[in-house]
């Protein structure tokens, strides 16, 4: 029988492998996800719930400004500025602001469109974005104006 100091060194190691590793997030997550070839279901140009066979990950987004891809990672932190000009929402992957990778934001115009606060219902989650990868101050981003660019994996 393990010890109990041992079991928990083994999950605190896979779950930092698991936060810090890409790799080891896409071949953890690649295993359950369901094939499809087409980001787009047939019927309609709505997102399919398949399209996250092609899905980067945080870090490698800053190779991908300018293109419209899926994003998958841990949300760290977040934060709804309703003080701020545009009331925005912000969701930072992996690491908590100011060190993250990766940000989602929502302006305050289209958080009416989500059935439950973003800064609360996502934080903690791991969960995709898709939509156009730009750049705010050097930091990969994607704006959500639906929360169908959000999917969160199973």
């Amino acid at each position: 029988m393990m010890s109990k100091k041992l079991y928990y060194f083994l999950i605190a190691f896979l779950l930092i492998a698991y936060i810090f590793y890409p790799s080891f997030q896409r071949k953890f997550f690649q295993e359950k996800q369901t094939p499809s070839s087409s980001f787009y279901s047939e019927e309609s140009e709505t997102l399919s719930p398949n399209y996250l066979k092609d899905y980067i990950t945080t870090t490698d987004a800053a190779n991908y400004i300018g293109q419209e891809k899926t994003v998958c990672g841990i949300i760290a932190s977040t934060k709804y500025a309703y003080f701020a000009n545009g009331e925005p929402t912000f969701l930072n992957f992996d690491r908590p602001y100011p060190n993250h990778t990766f940000t989602a934001v929502i302006w305050g115009k289209d958080r009416s469109k989500f059935s439950n606060p973003p800064e609360s219902y996502y934080n903690g989650k791991f969960i995709c974005v898709h939509g156009l990868i730009s750049s705010y101050r050097g930091i990969p981003q994607i704006v959500v104006r639906d929360p169908s660019q959000i999917t969160i994996p199973e």
